[in-house]
């Protein structure tokens, strides 16, 4: 038993050896590109291809309208054979809804710029939240070995058993392979964050903004949905396409009569942009109130778990004490390890979810449950320009 767990703790440690121990990215010959989250977000819109990508829209929008326009330019109406629906349709309809596609794809690439600053917010707490990790780690690590001292201190005076021993050492091998794990799920975060950011993979990184609780003062909710609603990219897209859906029913209603199919389906498909209207303002109002009580409970939840890590340091402490003179175990220590460890992590992932919630109302980005992502929306915006 006691040599399959020290070669448990020597194959552990090995490994933390090979993929290294710091708090930083270990990658030989290359310097530590130190950011703040701000320089992290600059960043990015500098060099992340998502930029590019969403201007590729914009300009093709643009090349839409001008085809639509000559399109319409040359489409005599005083022509006999234009003077129909279908005539209309080119004449009017078409450069309506290439104008439309362009103002879509310019708030596509602005709604673009908000989701990447989320995005590389995300991604930088996230990294943050694993060096946490793996901070904690490394002090649970400290303890076992600290444990171990003792329990070799109480074998030496006869008040533990060979057995205890073993259990203490079990215990290292295991913090020191959860050690490992910890510091490889920081380097493929680092990864992560480096490929939002527009760096080279194995950029060894040291992120200087801090990982700490500041209250959200600053945010109103009023205010927040507001700027919402007059800002949805949702709701904007479906008012581009109710002005389309108008003229289409301008040009129905100019060569058709009540009854006609096709005046028909352009009086209900105006009725159905209105309808739209209203309901993403309602998921938005519902999206924007959902993000603010969330953070306002995440706020209050940290305040909770703050004191309850200072409680399980304390408890930590005096069973250490306790286990020093013989009046704990060593499954007493660890259980109380394993509790701070768990009181830890838990304000850790509170604080990611906090600082992820206030990067939604710092760049006013709710989108509403079930809504399109910026990569789908941008098909609706080129499918309208085509129309």
């Amino acid at each position: 038993m006691k040599r399959k767990v020290r070669l448990l703790s020597f194959l552990a440690l090995a490994g933390l050896l090979v993929f290294g121990s710091s708090g930083v990215n270990a990658t030989v010959g290359k310097p530590v590109k130190e950011l703040t989250l701000q320089q992290s977000v600059d960043l990015a819109l500098k060099q992340n291809s998502k930029v590019e990508l969403d201007q590729i829209v914009v300009d093709k929008a643009y090349a839409e309208l001008d085809g639509a326009e000559a399109t319409a330019d040359a489409t005599d109406m005083d022509k006999f054979y234009n003077q129909n629906y279908q005539g209309g349709l080119v004449k009017w309809v078409g450069p309506a809804a290439a104008k439309s596609g362009i103002v879509i794809a310019e708030e596509l690439k602005e709604l673009g710029v908000k989701s990447l600053k989320v995005e590389v917010e995300s991604a930088y707490y996230e990294l943050l939240k694993a060096e946490r990790y793996l901070a904690i780690k490394k002090a649970s690590l400290q303890r076992a070995q600290e444990q171990y001292k003792i329990a070799q201190a109480n074998l030496k005076a006869g008040t533990i058993a060979k057995g205890d021993l073993a259990g203490v050492e079990a215990a290292v091998a295991l913090s020191q392979a959860e050690v490992v794990s910890a510091q490889n799920n920081y380097n493929i975060t680092v990864m992560k964050f480096n490929k939002v950011v527009g760096l080279d993979l194995d950029t060894p990184v040291k992120l200087i903004t801090k990982f700490i609780y500041e209250p959200s003062k600053d945010i109103d909710y009023a205010e927040s949905l507001k700027d919402a609603l007059i800002n949805n990219f949702e709701i904007l897209k479906v008012k581009e396409e109710l002005k389309v859906k108008q003229e289409e029913f301008n040009v129905a209603n100019k060569y058709f009569g009540g009854g006609v199919t096709t005046f028909e389906k352009a009086k209900f498909a105006q009725k159905e942009a209105e309808i739209k209207v209203r309901q993403q303002e309602i998921d938005t109002t519902l999206a924007v109130k959902e993000a603010y009580l969330n953070l306002r409970s995440a706020e209050e939840m940290l305040t909770f778990l703050g004191k309850n890590v200072e409680k399980e340091k304390e408890n930590m402490r005096i069973t250490t004490l306790k286990y020093k003179n013989g009046l704990a175990t060593h499954i007493d220590v660890t259980g109380a390890d394993l509790a701070l460890e768990e009181a830890e992590k838990g304000y850790a992932d509170t604080l990611y979810m906090y600082n992820s919630a206030k990067a939604a109302f710092k760049y006013g980005l709710f989108l509403p449950a079930g809504g399109n992502s910026a990569g789908a929306s941008g098909g609706s915006a080129g499918a309208m320009g085509k129309k």
